[in-house]
Order: C-alpha cells, then structure tokens, then sequence
C-alpha cells in the first residue's frame, strides 16, 4: 500500500486543547462563561485548557451536556491522549 492511500492519523491532543480550538474559540464562549455552565472555577476550566488536568466523569458529563455530545466522546480523547503519551515515553 503506498503512503498516499495510507489511513490518516493525527496526532492526538490533550482533550484541553481540543475544547479551546474546536469548541470555545469557533463558538465565542468564553472560560468564564464555561465554567459557570460547568459549575466549576474558572481556574480549574484554565488548568484543563492548558493540558495540566485531565478528563474525569465529571467534567465529561459537563461537557457532554453543555456541547450535546456523548460523555464517552471526551472519555476517549482522554485516552487517546494518554495512549499517545505514554507511546512516546
């Protein structure tokens, strides 16, 4: 099979990072705004933007029910990201 029909992978990234570019930024909402939505602070939303903090239940129920998505969506990000780190370690 040559490289040009090959199946794309990207790069995972820390599920932070995915809400901030895919979520926050294209809709305009703002960290304040989430995390009141969340019902945490908005140290904790910037802490898990930031890569510093993972997803737990909680915070992928939140999320599922703010963006109505499935909890497991940001479940499996979680994991794809920390598959992904600990395959470069």
């Amino acid at each position: 099979m040559s490289s040009a029909h090959a199946p794309f992978n990207p790069v995972p990234r820390h599920p932070g990072k995915v809400l901030e570019t895919e979520y926050l930024v294209p809709q305009n909402i703002s960290h304040y705004d989430l995390a009141k939505q969340l019902h945490i602070t908005e140290t904790s939303l910037d802490h898990f933007i930031a890569g510093e903090t993972d997803v737990d239940y909680v915070l992928a129920f939140g999320l599922a029910h703010v963006f109505r998505e499935s909890p497991e969506l940001w479940i499996r990000r979680q994991q794809d990201w920390d598959t992904f780190l600990e395959q470069e370690h």
